[in-house]
């Protein structure tokens, strides 16, 4: 069996070899946090990330950004939405009587906001109620 003299007696060589990589990993480690260079952080509830330049181009950096826009500007224009229907929502509490409702939520369904089965399931909804 091969071994090597260590402080206080003998190691094996798969030992000795394993000592020496977790060391040279400790450094990697090291080394890695004190030269690292952030391009850009985004903050989240979670945590945040931020991206090495050295690891990702440039052009990777843009288009990750770019995606970043795009989806932002489609959770504003959802919240948009969610406000209009919200708003329609409130308006077709407001009718008195079962026509006008069917009338707003056939409104609803022409403006594209409901579909065919949503009127239809409103439209029954409202007409098999005793009470409104």
């Amino acid at each position: 069996m091969n071994t090597v003299a260590g402080m206080g007696g003998f190691v094996s060589f798969a030992q000795f070899i394993g000592i020496i990589m977790i060391v040279i990993g400790i450094a990697l480690i090291f080394l890695y946090i004190k030269w690292k260079r952030t391009i850009f952080k985004i903050d989240y509830a979670g945590g945040n990330i931020g991206f090495d330049l050295r690891f990702i181009t440039e052009e990777e950096s843009h288009e990750f950004q770019r995606v970043l826009r795009i989806y932002k500007d489609l959770d504003e224009s959802n919240n948009q939405a969610v406000e209009t229907i919200a708003q329609n929502v409130t308006t077709l509490n407001k009718a008195s009587s079962v026509p006008e409702k069917i009338k707003e939520y056939n409104e609803l369904y022409q403006q594209g906001i409901l579909t065919k089965e949503e009127f239809e399931t409103q439209k029954k909804r409202l007409l098999n109620s005793d009470s409104i």
